[in-house]
């Protein structure tokens, strides 16, 4: 048996019939799409003000702990800065400690040091003091020439003036290869 379809509309009426059911299928597909994103809208803020929460928290949490440590991160500044001095002075320290050895027994009774000035880049070193006399202080120079690793003294004329408790700065050039 065959199935029979009566259709009593006319052809005009069914044409803006199925134009009415294709637009009523598309709005409610447009109604179930405009649904779907307010949905996944109202997710999408709902998470973006959720992280925005936590992010603030981070940002609060990093500052106070930033403000809280400074304390340490300036004494680990400074102990860095300390570290690297000791390193700069230990780096030449063998050929300073015989220097310096050499220097303190090539000194005569009769003069007196206030320090001792190194150069930072090891070529000069300038001692001052006070000497008895005059006499001592040229004898003093004089030694101060004689030392091997010293290249040549420089004792200002004008520091002579005086014939007792005389005041000097002597200036000594080192040898770029003394050892």
């Amino acid at each position: 048996m065959m199935p029979i379809h009566l259709n009593f509309i006319k052809s005009e009426n069914r044409r803006e019939i199925r134009t009415a059911a294709v637009l009523a299928w598309l709005r409610n597909v447009a109604r179930s799409l405009f649904i779907i994103i307010f949905v996944f809208d109202g997710f999408l803020a709902l998470i973006f003000f959720l992280f925005h929460d936590q992010v603030q928290i981070i940002y609060r949490i990093s500052n106070d702990s930033s403000q809280r440590y400074a304390f340490y991160n300036e004494e680990i500044r400074n102990i860095n800065e300390r570290a690297g001095q000791l390193n700069l002075a230990g780096k030449n320290f063998g050929t300073l400690t015989a220097r310096f050895w050499s220097l303190v027994n090539s000194v005569p009774q009769d003069i007196k040091i206030s320090g001792l000035v190194f150069d930072t880049n090891d070529t000069t070193m300038t001692i001052p003091g006070v000497a008895k006399t005059r006499d001592a202080l040229i004898e003093y120079d004089a030694a101060l020439s004689a030392l091997p690793w010293v290249e040549k003294t420089n004792l200002p004329k004008s520091q002579l003036l005086k014939k007792e408790d005389v005041p000097f700065l002597i200036t000594v050039t080192i040898k770029p290869d003394a050892k």
